[in-house]
């Protein structure tokens, strides 16, 4: 019985926006003006608590989107520049002209590939770029991205 319930709202839910982190802030805001209103008992408050509940199902249940998508984005880019205004610099001033003065005496070195446990490190014969290859036993042919030549490798 519960599983149908479950099946039937995933249904129903299917191409619709949903909650994201408008919806949030949303629902915090009215449960917070409903918590005021329960010491204030202020009529205006609760027709402000409904406008922010009404707009929170309008947002859950739209299937435009695109534009809750563009609402939220705009919503995040707010409150990233609002928490960037209270957080420290990592470095200052100083300690960035001794980083890069120290970058700068050293020799540039090419990153090499990150190699995990499913991947191998071989060398291209033809142009010796290295060629990140799955661990998989055996001979194969690999396409160099570098030099377009496919080389036989063996794992």
């Amino acid at each position: 019985m519960l599983n149908k319930i479950k099946y039937a709202l995933r249904r129903f839910m299917y191409g619709r926006n949903g909650i994201d982190t408008l919806s949030h802030v949303i629902v915090f805001i009215y449960f917070t003006l409903f918590v005021v209103n329960l010491f204030l008992n202020l009529d205006i408050l609760v027709y402000i608590g409904y406008v922010f509940f009404v707009w929170f199902l309008f947002r859950t249940f739209s299937k435009n989107l695109r534009a809750r998508h563009k609402e939220n984005a705009w919503f995040k880019a707010r409150i990233r520049s609002i928490t960037n205004l209270f957080k420290p610099n990592k470095r200052s001033a100083s300690s960035k002209s001794r980083t890069k003065s120290k970058s700068t005496s050293k020799k540039q070195t090419k990153k090499k590939p990150t190699v995990d446990k499913h991947h191998v490190i071989r060398t291209c014969p033809v142009c010796k770029a290295d060629l990140k290859v799955r661990k998989i036993k055996g001979e194969r042919y690999v396409l160099c991205p570098s030099c377009n030549t496919e080389v036989k490798i063996k794992v």
